[in-house]
């Protein structure tokens, strides 16, 4: 009885010198900030890209969002992009939006293993992330769509995700809808 209590004790024990032992050789002198100031992150991320490759490769491929380059905006195409993200006329019965599964608040998923559609019925997969989604480099799990704008129209013309039956019948909702506004205007 008392040897099974000594066990797991001695096991921890292994694993804390282990992971000290791991953790040592990755400690290394920093330079004096008097003696050294780099200055601009470019020479930074130079100065920790020479002595490992593996931070070189991963520079390559995974830029900071802030340092992409992207079209000018216009503030009018982004208020009409979050409104049709939350409309849930884009759905036939008009249940869900792009927002139903791919909560901001979540990190732009739903956290289900398989997202509820229009009618309820269950997909073949979860959503994917929306978070930076014009930065991804594949749209859709198996990347049948290059960006974005040929992405949009897939969820929205599937029958178990949005359910409308064709391109026509939401053009024709969302013109009588800009009809009644235009009415009450």
């Amino acid at each position: 009885m008392l040897q099974n209590s000594i066990i797991p004790s001695r096991i921890i024990a292994l694993a804390i010198v282990i992971s000290a032992g791991l953790l040592y050789p990755s400690c290394e002198t920093k330079p004096n900030s008097a003696q050294e100031t780099p200055s601009d992150s470019s020479t930074v991320s130079a100065s920790n890209e020479q002595g490992n490759p593996l931070r070189a490769q991963a520079s390559s491929i995974f830029a900071s969002v802030s340092s992409i380059h992207t079209e000018q905006t216009d503030d009018q195409m982004v208020l009409l992009g979050k409104k049709l993200y939350s409309d849930t006329r884009l759905s036939k019965n008009q249940t869900i939006s792009c927002a139903s599964c791919h909560k901001l608040n979540k990190y732009g998923v739903d956290n289900l293993a398989f997202s509820p559609g229009d009618t309820k019925a269950l997909g073949g997969r979860n959503s994917p992330s929306s978070f930076y989604a014009s930065l991804h480099g594949m749209q859709f799990w198996d990347g049948r769509a290059k960006d974005v704008e040929e992405q949009a129209g897939g969820p929205i013309l599937n029958p178990v995700e949005h359910n409308i039956p064709a391109k026509d019948f939401l053009e024709k909702r969302l013109r009588g809808c800009l009809k009644f506004i235009f009415l009450f205007c």
